[in-house]
């Protein structure tokens, strides 16, 4: 048979998500034999299910996995469906910073010039109080 892995294929996780990762294969369940990982059997944490094959990894379970590349490969009794995925490093948290410099910096133009304006017109201000 002529199986595919039609979601999750190319996919990204990262580790420390928490995510659980999903991949779907074409194929129908009655006929699924095993999930493999770079060509060794994967069950921990694994649950497969209906509506082709869906077989959906735990968090712990893609955390076994190292940084890189990897192929999952879905088993069955006719044939076989492969994709690569990967594994990354956690990404750093947001630190919120989605300042423009450009804004920050005409803001500090903007607030200069205008206490340059105030230094010129107190001294006028001061002579006409007198």
């Amino acid at each position: 048979m002529d199986y595919r892995v039609i979601e999750g294929a190319g996919s990204v996780w990262y580790k420390g998500s928490g995510k659980t990762q999903r991949f779907v294969a074409s194929g129908d369940v009655i006929l699924f034999k095993e999930l493999r990982i770079d060509g060794v059997p994967f069950h921990e944490g694994v649950n497969i299910s209906s509506g082709s094959t869906i077989a959906d990894i735990s968090a712990k379970a893609m955390e076994t996995l190292s940084v890189g590349k990897h192929t999952v490969t879905f088993v069955y009794a006719d044939g076989e469906a492969s994709a690569d995925f990967s594994v990354q490093k956690k990404l750093p948290p947001p630190t919120g910073d989605a300042g423009n410099p450009t804004l920050w910096f005409l803001l500090l133009i903007l607030g200069a010039a205008g206490v340059c304006l105030l230094l010129r017109i107190l001294p006028y201000t001061a002579k006409r109080r007198k």
